[in-house]
């Protein structure tokens, strides 16, 4: 994803987001059966679509906000089982900088900056009502 394609992202109401995601995914369902049919040319390809996807998928739920001007994320994800084949939900905090002061339960946009702490990584971009 370039530059520009990413800070029009920041612009695209939720709907918008979803959608973008269904054909992110869609995308790399037709990218891996490509690889395994042993068509596809460039195989760093699939790393980098599914690096997108998880760019697109940063929209998450506030869990805490008793730190100053930090708010811990939530991402909830869904992960199949190597073996059993069975899907699992894998959850994953992020402890984001927070200048506009979101409260707990809001769903937000996130990006990731410069290390701002030693857990701080990431920063909150705008609400999403």
């Amino acid at each position: 994803m370039k530059k520009k394609e990413l800070s029009e992202l920041h612009t695209k109401s939720a709907v918008e987001l979803k959608q973008l995601i269904k054909k992110a995914r869609l995308e790399l369902i037709k990218i891996r059966m490509e690889q395994k049919a042993g068509k596809l040319k460039n195989v760093c390809l699939v790393k980098k679509r599914r690096h997108d996807l998880a760019r697109l998928k940063t929209i998450l739920n506030v869990v805490s906000t008793k730190m100053a001007k930090t708010a811990v994320v939530l991402v909830e994800r869904f992960k199949t089982h190597p073996v059993y084949k069975k899907r699992i939900k894998v959850k994953k905090t992020y402890h984001v900088h927070d200048e506009i002061g979101v409260k707990e339960g809001d769903r937000v946009k996130i990006i990731a900056t410069r290390p701002i702490s030693k857990t701080k990584k990431w920063k909150i971009l705008e609400v999403i009502k």
